[in-house]
């Protein structure tokens, strides 16, 4: 196995710093990938937290309307006397 040295600023050839640039365009590339891809998942979830929560308001109101309705039921059903 042929070991390499490692490349450096000072003892690379114009085409070995090509090749790192490159590299480094490539990998700077897929970050901006992977972080726009966790922008997109983090306002996915915003937007689904948002609408569970408005269809929680909504069945809310709509069980306190049933709640108003057996209070003013058990309220009548007191009155009444046999």
């Amino acid at each position: 196995m042929i070991k390499k040295k490692p490349v450096s600023a000072k003892n690379a050839s114009g085409s070995e710093f090509q090749k790192i640039y490159v590299l480094i365009e490539r990998l700077d590339a897929k970050v901006d990938l992977i972080v726009d891809g966790y922008a997109a998942t983090n306002k996915k979830l915003d937007d689904f937290r948002i609408e569970v929560n408005e269809r929680f308001i909504e069945i809310y109101d709509k069980f306190e309307i049933v709640f108003d309705e057996l209070r003013d039921i058990r309220k009548e059903l007191k009155s009444v006397k046999i």
